[in-house]
């Protein structure tokens, strides 16, 4: 992917923020997952209150971990399931592989 035709976006994940390149078409999505994300992680704070960040972020991981085990089974057949799991995926390496 041209890095000249990326847009910055910054990636807030619980304390940190990281600064990703995502390409125009993939600008709305990769805000709304990371906005998903940060809910999930607010949310794991406040059910499991005094625990270290590692913890939160390894919950908030598990959490969509989950979320795509119980799609694989049902949807291999089944292309508007798949295409989540498949944006979701693509979300995590791109915050991932900054």
């Amino acid at each position: 992917m041209d890095k000249v035709n990326q847009i910055p976006v910054q990636a807030i994940i619980g304390t940190r923020t990281y600064k990703i390149l995502v390409a125009p078409d993939e600008e709305e999505n990769v805000r709304l997952k990371l906005k998903e994300i940060q809910s999930i992680y607010n949310n794991t704070k406040k059910q499991f209150p005094n625990r270290d960040e590692q913890d939160y972020l390894s919950m908030t991981i598990l959490h969509f971990v989950t979320q795509l085990n119980e799609l694989l089974p049902s949807t291999t057949s089944d292309k508007q399931d798949l295409s989540e799991i498949q944006e979701k995926l693509q979300t995590l390496k791109t915050i991932l592989s900054r």
